[in-house]
């Protein structure tokens, strides 16, 4: 083999490497560039992380609401059940976007690529506030806290 064709296969195959590596660039600037500013992108790897993350803080809220209502002293799961509501509420902020607005014809503007987290996730974040206030009382009330698992099928019912 001449030694000129292995330079050319050389070069050849690094122009390959920079033109993906310019596309793939260009597409993450793309994004940026076709959604506007106040637009929060929430990639489905880190929804799916975080969803999974809020379905294991409701598991250990049921088993705890549970051993409550076993227990006579119901009062002993409160500091618990509060710090997994904060873990929830956290959580569930972190998908919510803090910028709100309509259309020209008074619709809720979408604010993520989510379209059921956008029209769901303020009324689960305040259920979960609501549910924080009657566990904070005294005596605890878990009642909203044993809503959430239903609130949560009520939105992935056809998932």
């Amino acid at each position: 083999m001449p030694a000129g064709t292995n330079l050319r296969r050389r070069t050849t195959l690094l122009s390959i490497s920079l033109i993906i590596t310019l596309l793939l660039a260009g597409c993450v600037k793309i994004r940026m560039l076709t959604y506007p500013s106040e637009f929060t992108y929430l990639d489905s790897g880190s929804v799916k992380g975080i969803m999974h993350e809020m379905a294991l803080s409701l598991s250990r809220i049921d088993t705890l609401v549970q051993q409550s209502s076993d227990d006579t002293n119901a009062s002993r799961y409160q500091p618990d059940v509060l710090a997994e509501l904060q873990k929830m509420e956290t959580l569930a902020s972190s998908l919510s976007s803090s910028t709100t607005g309509t259309t020209v014809d008074g619709k809720a503007r979408p604010v993520t690529n989510h379209l059921l987290i956008d029209e769901h996730i303020d009324d689960f974040i305040g259920q979960i506030m609501h549910a924080r206030l009657l566990v904070e009382d005294n005596p605890p009330n878990y009642y909203g806290a044993g809503q959430l698992t239903g609130n949560c099928s009520a939105c992935h019912r056809i998932r």
